[in-house]
């Protein structure tokens, strides 16, 4: 198949399993410029018990933390100590080149290591992303909320398990196909000019969760998606 030439990602099947557990939340909220390519974010980091954590800060400028100036760490982490039940604000911006592993450009975004202040630990994310209106965007979820404001939408992402990281994949060219296995959202989020493959994989899909649930286990979350990347990694 020609779309096998590019990397496509599925979202979901390599998280944690269930029974992990996080004490560490965190609500970011994005702005995304493809334009400019660039990258507007605020975090808010809160923990249920004292701890201390490093956070990734590589790719990222004008960092501040609760309104403070972060001086740039010359192995580009920095240390956080966490107090029960006290969020730390976080804020940054980010230009990504015209090459590398996180891509941006007017008409497709894909995000994938080090696009914000990355905690070293597992984390529940609440991920809100802000876009032009004409972007379909996609990342780790049990539920999506779309908002339409003006000449932009914001994608709300909801997902109440462990991460040790967020990807992000957005285009003005996706199309979404939607089916459905057992009380399972299965979505395909294929090129226009790759839509009509979509069916097959959705049908592959279902046929292979089929297979796992009898040699593993069910599949332990509400929402499977396949999405087709922009960039030629794939073989």
């Amino acid at each position: 198949m020609p779309i096998m030439r590019k990397l496509v990602f599925v979202l979901m099947i390599f998280m944690p399993v269930t029974c992990w557990s996080a004490n560490l939340y965190y609500a970011l909220d994005v702005h995304i410029n493809p334009a400019e390519r660039k990258i507007t974010g605020t975090g808010r980091l809160k923990t249920d018990t004292p701890m201390s954590i490093g956070l990734s800060v590589r790719n990222l400028r004008e960092l501040k933390i609760d309104g403070n100036d972060v001086p740039r760490a010359v192995d580009e982490n920095i240390k956080l100590e966490m107090t029960s039940g006290k969020e730390i604000m976080i804020s940054y911006e980010s230009i990504f080149p015209e090459k590398g592993i996180n891509f941006v450009d007017e008409n497709n975004v894909v995000l994938i290591d080090n696009w914000y202040p990355q905690p070293d630990d597992l984390v529940e994310y609440a991920l809100s992303v802000t876009l032009p209106e004409n972007f379909i965007a996609v990342s780790e979820s049990e539920s999506v909320i779309v908002q339409k404001h003006g000449k932009t939408e914001t994608f709300a992402f909801q997902f109440d398990y462990p991460l040790d990281s967020l990807h992000l994949a957005a285009s003005t060219r996706y199309i979404l196909k939607k089916d459905r296995y057992n009380d399972i959202v299965l979505e395909a989020y294929f090129f226009k000019e790759d839509a009509h493959l979509a069916d097959a994989y959705l049908d592959y899909t279902k046929k292979y969760l089929a297979m796992y649930e009898k040699m593993l286990t069910p599949y332990p979350y509400k929402r499977f998606a396949i999405v087709e990347n922009i960039l030629p990694t794939g073989n």
